[in-house]
């Protein structure tokens, strides 16, 4: 399956949601981190079409300065596992995307170097954190310069971006290495307009700061990562979109029988079940929005919905899993074994 993704620094969202999902519907993304949305407070919030936006804000009382979240695609909500809201300046959801779970970061660096490795270990407090297996992805603005020394940072940055450096880029780039994570913006050859990030019209000024880093073992399934000048959003930071194709991963031991996982549906004879049953569906569609969009958008949230409540109430059993489990060899006994050695041993 395909996810295309995408980071934006919105400069405070205000009443700018409609004009948000338009823009990323326009570009077919489905995973957007946003930094600097003047918000207050964690939260989560249904925007139109179905689209979700899950963020975290300064704490109330406090001036809005910073703000990140992550708007999410009618088709991915359902798979959304866990939402952690961290910090003002953090973010994170785990969701399901096929075989593959995803641990999805939005972060909104400071621009100070005192602030900076405190930023950083926020980072690594959300990897530690995460489930075992995740796959990484960290979107946003990271206000720092990490060059394109790719021949010392091998494998964090690729050669494809602009020289600049500073003492929080060292920071990050170590914090990558360390955490085998990939910038991706610097692995793709593009223009320089399709590269810079940031803006400044009036003084020619502009830089690479809104970043999407991978995990290691995501970086071969990255297919592009650029900058969309042609979203709109009254900011002066461009929207930034990256695309990965996520392929089914090998099964830890070639010729070991599927372990298929089905739903219990039998349990649903028992009345006490069934009742436990229609109660979450009525929840689960009680949350489905009216307006989804597509009608693919749609049927995912329908049959999400009913799967999810047939696994919280009758739950699930593994089969095919034990030797002789699989039906076209359980001719395969003792028996047969003891008789094909015997026979061997005779000829």
């Amino acid at each position: 399956m395909n996810l295309a993704f995408g980071t934006w620094t919105v400069t405070s969202l205000g009443e700018k949601e409609p004009e948000l999902v338009r823009e990323v519907e326009r570009y077919r993304l489905e995973i957007v981190g946003l930094a600097s949305m003047h918000s207050m407070g964690p939260g989560t919030q249904l925007l139109e079409r179905g689209w979700t936006l899950f963020f975290s804000g300064v704490p109330h009382g406090e001036r809005c300065r910073a703000g990140v979240g992550l708007l999410i695609a009618p088709q991915l909500s359902r798979h959304v596992l866990e939402f952690s809201p961290v910090n003002k300046r953090v973010v994170s959801l785990s969701l399901r995307a096929g075989d593959r779970c995803l641990t999805v970061v939005s972060a909104y660096g400071p621009n100070g170097s005192v602030e900076y490795p405190t930023f950083l270990e926020t980072l690594r407090g959300v990897l530690e954190g995460a489930p075992t297996g995740d796959s990484i992805v960290f979107l946003g603005d990271f206000n720092t310069h990490v060059g394109n020394d790719s021949g010392t940072w091998r494998g964090v940055i690729g050669r494809n971006g602009p020289p600049d450096l500073n003492s929080n880029g060292v920071l990050l780039l170590d914090f990558c290495g360390s955490d085998s994570l990939s910038i991706m913006n610097t692995m793709f050859k593009h223009k320089g307009a399709h590269q810079y990030t940031w803006y400044q019209d009036t003084l020619g000024r502009r830089s690479m700061i809104d970043l999407v880093v991978v995990s290691f073992d995501l970086w071969p399934h990255v297919l592009d990562t650029r900058v969309k000048r042609g979203a709109e959003l009254s900011t002066d930071h461009h929207l930034v979109g990256s695309w990965i194709r996520l392929r089914r991963r090998m099964p830890d031991r070639l010729g070991r029988p599927k372990h298929i996982v089905r739903v219990c549906w039998e349990h649903l004879a028992d009345p006490s079940v069934r009742g436990v049953f229609n109660s979450d569906l009525r929840e689960s569609f009680n949350q489905i929005p009216r307006e989804v969009g597509d009608i693919e958008s749609e049927w995912t949230m329908f049959s999400s919905s009913i799967v999810d409540a047939a696994i919280w109430s009758c739950g699930c059993k593994v089969s095919g899993a034990g030797r002789g489990a699989n039906p076209r060899t359980q001719w395969w006994t003792v028996e047969v074994r003891d008789a094909v050695k015997l026979k061997k041993e005779s000829y």
